[in-house]
């Protein structure tokens, strides 16, 4: 059995600041319910959790007759940031495999 090393990067919070796209996404899926939570909404739930944010998303939807379970308000929201990060993912390969090949570059030259 051939051994081999595997690897894990864990960018959000460290490299990548990811915070504001997941900020964008309950943003997103407010505006598609007809309600506003922006950004002065989100900094009020730091720290609490999507579940905290997804029942104050589903009680103001609520508020102007449109009854929604906060389930499909995390559904929603799982389903926008996941577009955000699909776009993360190839922006960071395409740094990474360009700062690859620099380096490679650079070792052939060195």
């Amino acid at each position: 059995m051939v051994e081999t090393n595997k690897y894990a990067f864990d960018l959000e919070g460290t490299l990548v600041n990811l915070e504001s796209w997941h900020q964008y996404a309950f943003e997103e899926v407010a505006e598609s319910l007809g309600v506003v939570f922006g950004i002065t909404e989100f900094n009020k739930f730091v720290g609490a959790g999507d579940e905290a944010i997804s029942e104050e998303i589903a009680k103001l939807a609520g508020s102007i007759g449109e009854m929604v379970d906060p389930v499909k308000v995390r559904g929603l929201k799982t389903l926008f940031i996941g577009i955000y990060y699909i776009v993360l993912i190839f922006i960071l390969e395409w740094v990474f495999l360009n700062m690859w090949k620099r380096l490679g570059l650079l070792a052939a030259i060195w």
